[in-house]
Formats: structure tokens, sequence, C-alpha cells
């Protein structure tokens, strides 16, 4: 890349990392008591809680490819843009089934956005500097993680 590393974009995805870590954390305390007011069984909950994570983690891989086909920056605004869509219908969900349905979608985009941002931050990062670029960057996400 060079010999400098562009704080600007930098700051840009660690900023994404750490809305994407609210965004998926600021929902959790609410999701048993609002899966169940929808018809959820108190038994179900559990693959509920796990839906998002189960399809954030399968189709992480391939988010990686398709990144690298179609471009970081594309993939990871198409990845933020269905999380704010779907972080909405998640509220507005009819039943119980559309509110699992739309969290395994949820897992999907918010994979897109995470791994595309973690490719970029590689990309514009200067080699010598990764190791930390990456811990920075990786500390916003636990903190919004933490927070959330």
């Amino acid at each position: 890349m060079g010999n400098r590393t562009p704080n600007g974009t930098i700051l840009v995805l660690a900023l994404v990392m750490l809305i994407e870590s609210l965004a998926t954390g600021i929902p959790i305390p609410y999701f048993p008591k609002y899966a169940t007011s929808l018809g959820a069984s108190v038994s179900s909950l559990g693959a509920f809680m796990s839906s998002f994570m189960a399809s954030y983690a399968i189709m992480s891989p391939k988010m990686g490819g398709l990144s690298d086909r179609y471009g970081r920056k594309k993939l990871m605004m198409y990845g933020l843009a269905g999380d704010v869509v779907l972080g909405l219908a998640q509220g507005v969900a009819p039943n119980w089934v559309w509110l699992l349905l739309i969290r395994v979608i949820n897992g999907v985009v918010a994979s897109a956005a995470m791994v595309s941002g973690q490719a970029l931050l590689m990309t514009v990062a200067d080699s010598g500097k990764r190791g930390e670029v990456s811990g920075m960057v990786m500390s916003m996400s636990m903190f919004g993680h933490m927070v959330g």
C-alpha cells in the first residue's frame, strides 16, 4: 500500500465495526420477551438467539469471496443498508416465524458488512501496521458489544 496508513479510512472502518456491534448487541436483552410475545415457545428461544450468529458464521466465508469479486466497499455498504432495514423489520415482524426469518437474514447481511470491512482494513493498512490497526478496529467492535 505504501508507507502511510490512511487514518480517515481506518476511522470510518472502526466506526462501521462499532455501529454493527451496537446494532447486534442492543436488542439482545429484549428478544426473549419480544419473541415469546409473537408466539415463540420458551424452548425455541435458544434456537432463535443463535440463529443470527449461525447464519453469520455460515455465510462469512462466502462474503469474503463476494467482497473479493464485487468490491469490499460495495459489499460493506450493502451489508450496512441491509442491517438497518432488517433491524427495523424485526420491530414490526407480524409473528414469531417472520421474526426468526428476519433474524437469520440479518446475520447474513451483518456478515457482509463485517467481513468486507475487515478485508478492506487489510487492504488499506500499511503492511507494517496491520496488526496495530486491526487491534484498534477490533477494540471498537468489542466496545460496541460491551455497550450494546
